[in-house]
């Protein structure tokens, strides 16, 4: 349970980000919705609630993939990895973890265009090693 959760409020706070909201427009909105200012207050049916309204804003919940061009290429170099058998585990959570050792960020939407490019020439080099270096556990 503390997993969706947490997943959740991460969501509402994508979101707020995703819409431009700035803190007093944040704490306004979920306060007309849901009757609370924190989100940390949030019982499951007011994490829906607000999650919804942000739907009819426009936000699109795209599963926590973001889909700007950068990260995008950044998931196509690892998944070139795994199309080379260079990587066990080709899922989202290991290249999360994966960037988080890298750089330290936790999401690929929260790359700056310099940690994104060590990112980038680090799965580059990766992918140019001989075979013999291969199948790495991230």
């Amino acid at each position: 349970m503390k997993d969706v959760r947490a997943r959740e409020l991460a969501q509402i706070h994508i979101a707020a980000k995703a819409l431009r909201l700035d803190e007093d427009e944040y704490r306004d909105l979920m306060f007309a919705v849901t009757r609370v200012r924190s989100a940390a207050e949030l019982d499951w049916t007011g994490r829906k609630r607000l999650l919804d309204h942000f739907g009819k804003l426009g936000w699109k919940n795209d599963a926590g993939r973001p889909s700007d061009p950068t990260s995008r290429k950044i998931r196509a170099l690892w998944l070139s990895l795994r199309d080379a058998g260079k990587i066990k585990d080709p899922s989202e959570r290991a290249l999360r973890k994966f960037v988080r050792r890298m750089v330290h960020v936790e999401r690929l939407e929260w790359l700056d265009p310099r940690s994104a490019s060590t990112v980038i020439e680090a799965l580059k080099a990766w992918r140019a090693r001989p075979d013999s270096e291969v199948v790495a556990s991230v």
